[in-house]
């Protein structure tokens, strides 16, 4: 899987139960974070 980049000043460090790695993208609609569950498993949030 592709990598993502970093996260920019003012981006949340964790969302709920999901820490953030970085960004995927960004675009009208919202920013897309790579994140990360208490037990590893990668998922992707748009906010």
């Amino acid at each position: 899987m592709g990598g993502s980049a970093e996260l920019l000043p003012g981006d949340p460090a964790r969302l709920g139960d999901y820490w953030l790695a970085g960004r995927l993208g960004s675009g009208g609609q919202g920013v897309v974070y790579e994140a990360y569950d208490e037990g590893g498993r990668r998922v992707a949030i748009k906010i």
